[in-house]
């Protein structure tokens, strides 16, 4: 949401990025968490990706929280392309996504483990 510093950190940089490599990027932030919305707003982009507006997009990154986007993203993935980051990586690879971007969750729990278990040892 447009509150949450994870996501307001991200579309900072995802902006910047955008104009050091002189890409037009577009970063819209929710004001409340809404799947059904995410889901409306893929398919809208890959309806206006088969326009001929000067604002088509030519991608999407999006992340893949549920059931209800992971569909849109299989609906839409035939007219645009469509990339994920964040969550839904196991959903993801099933709905058309080209590629992925996000921390491993399973290397940070081992990471974890160790360092627990070596607190446990030591003290």
């Amino acid at each position: 949401t447009s509150i949450d510093m994870f996501w307001v950190q991200i579309r900072e940089a995802a902006l910047q990025s955008g104009r050091d490599m002189r890409v037009d990027v577009q970063f819209d932030l929710y004001e409340t968490y809404d799947t059904e919305q995410m889901a409306r707003d893929i398919r809208e982009a890959a309806a206006a990706s088969n326009s001929n507006a000067v604002d088509r997009p030519d991608a999407l990154i999006v992340t893949v929280p549920d059931l209800v986007v992971e569909e849109a993203i299989r609906a839409s993935s035939e007219s645009i392309p469509i990339f994920g980051m964040n969550s839904g990586y196991d959903r993801a690879r099933d709905a058309g996504i080209l590629g992925f971007v996000a921390m491993d969750g399973r290397c940070r729990c081992r990471f974890d483990a160790v360092w627990i278990l070596n607190c446990f040892e030591r003290g």
